[in-house]
């Protein structure tokens, strides 16, 4: 995605990281500069311009596009400008915005009982449903199941009010102690139910991990004054 198709007013979050550590800055686009974008000024409490100019500290920026899927722009660089009177933040982008697959990254933890019911015209079978994503879930047994390799599992499970109802093809099988086994099974078709359930799950959990760094405006910036100064020493 070019950076010059994010529409004034969008909200962006700059991304400063080093030494395993992450700091996340909210913003919005103001209006397109040249082949680059210009934001509303990232500041502190005292209203003082935070400085992403390091070396050392990789940046992102990230949007949500018009579809509520997350896009990065890796490695950009942010600067202070002022343009009249007006002080703005700066973010030239050398490459194009990559759509971040969260189907792939998020698995929802889930660890309740369920049933599922393999092949057709079976019984059902009281399992542990492990986790689940929008592109599959895993289940435990307490014995091995038999004949169950590229068998169609249908697993349903009632997680926070919400019924998960699914069924896809048994994809791994994984032994995690005598009489223990964990099951993995493909989804191929997308649930917009289940898709948007996991999304919400994501947003809070994400929330939640990032609540510390959504303080106040100064200690994020302390933070990131920190961090240039630890990668900084480091390179000396």
């Amino acid at each position: 995605m070019d950076i010059l198709a994010l529409k004034p007013g969008s909200e962006i979050t700059i991304s400063a990281m080093a030494n395993g550590e992450r700091i996340d800055f909210k913003s919005r686009v103001v209006e397109p500069y040249g082949e680059t974008i210009l934001i509303e000024e990232i500041t502190n409490d005292n209203n003082e311009a935070i400085s992403f100019v390091s070396d050392n500290v990789y940046l992102e920026m990230s949007s949500i596009n018009s579809k509520n899927l997350p896009v990065i722009w890796k490695n950009v660089v942010v600067q202070h400008v002022r343009m009249g009177k007006n002080f703005y933040h700066r973010v030239i982008a050398g490459e194009d915005g990559k759509l971040y697959n969260r189907r792939n990254a998020f698995r929802l933890p889930i660890d309740k009982g369920a049933v599922i019911q393999i092949g057709t015209n079976t019984g059902t079978l009281d399992v542990l449903m492990h986790d689940v994503s929008t592109n599959g879930f895993s289940f435990i047994t307490e014995k091995e199941v038999e004949n169950i390799d590229g068998q169609q599992i249908h697993i349903m499970c009632t997680y926070n009010d919400f019924r998960m109802d699914i069924q896809g093809i048994l994809a791994r099988k994984q032994e995690l102690a005598p009489n223990r086994f964990l099951y993995g099974v493909r989804v191929d078709k997308i649930n917009p139910k289940l898709d948007k359930f996991i999304m919400d799950r994501q947003r809070i959990k994400a929330s939640h991990v990032k609540k510390p760094l959504t303080a106040a405006a100064d200690e994020k910036y302390e933070k990131l004054a920190n961090m240039k100064a630890a990668v900084d020493k480091q390179s000396n």
